[in-house]
């Protein structure tokens, strides 16, 4: 021996709640995405208390209104988009050159939605998540006699599709589960999600974000 001392090499010692999150927690989320991407659709129907119409009319006049409302422009061209649950969606060309989304809210959760929605969008934002940035919001209804919002238009395909499409790379595939992954982890967090962040709870009750700006429906 030469008298040195034998120094062992450091162990880094993990807490219970960092080996369940790593062990349990980190697997689930990448098997729920994995799921959620690749799985068969499944509806899952809405609680029975609350029954909604997504037959919102709205006339020319007030698509045009809360447009010329956004940004003093005219409408080009316009059409109606399918697939909502609740709203009446429009994507509009002005002739300025945008392309915008205009998004009419269904009157039932009347002034609540609206508010809740501009929330959650600018929290989901803050969290860096690929979301389109909202450019006008009426959440009054006094505009055009309907409360509405305006996005940014985001060209691109649905998930769906580019997962279907037998073309999509095995990379391309798992760059979007890992998307997907750190989405879900995000929204997991617990200052989120036991806040139950969104913009309805249970039975289809307003969410908090919308009970802070006074709404109680």
């Amino acid at each position: 021996m030469d008298g040195r001392r034998h120094r062992h090499p450091r162990t880094r010692s993990y807490s219970p709640r960092q080996l369940l999150f790593g062990v349990i927690v980190i697997p689930l989320l990448i098997w729920l995405a994995w799921r959620n991407l690749t799985g068969p659709t499944r509806h899952v129907p809405l609680p029975p208390p609350v029954q909604i119409s997504n037959t919102l009319h709205v006339t020319p006049e007030q698509l045009a209104g809360a447009v010329r409302a956004w940004g003093n422009s005219e409408i080009k061209s316009s059409k109606k988009l399918s697939g909502g649950a609740i709203n009446t969606v429009y994507e509009v060309d002005t002739k300025d050159g945008h392309r915008i989304v205009v998004k009419f809210t269904n009157p039932f959760w009347k002034h609540c939605k609206t508010i809740n929605e501009i929330v959650v969008t600018r929290q989901v934002a803050y969290l860096g998540m690929p979301v389109p940035r909202l450019l006008f919001a009426d959440p009054t209804g006094d505009k055009v006699g309907l409360e509405f919002l305006i996005y940014e238009w985001l060209p691109g395909r649905l998930l769906k599709d580019v997962l279907a499409d037998k073309t999509t790379t095995t990379e391309t595939r798992h760059s979007l589960i890992r998307q997907w992954v750190l989405i879900l982890s995000k929204l997991r967090m617990p200052a989120y999600h036991q806040q139950q962040m969104g913009s309805f709870g249970d039975q289809m009750k307003v969410g908090p974000f919308a009970h802070n700006a006074g709404c109680t429906k």
